[in-house]
């Protein structure tokens, strides 16, 4: 076998691995999410305050992102008690964290779930816990594809360009 085509398989062989890793990642954050959304009870809160932080400059790549943070904090009863807790939620602008303030605004009556072992570790957005997740989960298929695909061409004895 000539170098050429042992380094390309070896490029090949780590792409693909890399892509079975973050695929694995990704389950594994979709999984302990599924977990909390499916066993954690469910109570209705009122919202006491919600706040928009930001922006937060963070160094993606070479890059400078801004990223905004909404902070909503809860009040409920559970077993009994009364408890107050936050939880965040995280915008690439401030309009979307905006949006998520005024939809959590003080008064305003929301379902959470809540950890039995520790009541103040709440979850508040169902539908957006999995955003990340999937989509780290798609990029590592994709990861996977190309992977796979290259070792295919390297095994048929095709130079795979750089």
């Amino acid at each position: 076998m000539d170098p050429q085509n042992r380094s390309d398989i070896l490029v090949g062989k780590l792409i693909t691995g890399l892509g079975m890793l973050v695929m694995a990642g990704a389950l594994w954050a979709i999984h302990g999410r599924y977990v909390i959304f499916t066993s954690w009870p469910t109570m209705e809160a009122e919202v006491t305050k919600s706040e928009v932080s930001g922006p937060i400059q963070l160094a993606r790549g070479g890059a400078a992102n801004s990223v905004y943070y909404t902070r909503i904090q809860f009040q409920f009863v559970a077993d009994g008690r009364q408890f107050t807790a936050s939880a965040r939620d995280k915008s690439d602008n401030w309009s979307g964290a905006k949006m998520v303030a005024d939809t959590y605004s003080p008064g305003t009556h929301h379902t959470i779930h809540y950890n039995p072992a520790n009541p103040n570790d709440i979850r508040f957005d169902r539908v957006n816990a999995f955003e990340t997740p999937v989509a780290v989960g798609i990029f590592g298929v994709a990861m996977l594809v190309i992977g796979l695909r290259w070792l295919f061409r390297c095994r048929r004895g095709e130079h795979v360009p750089a």
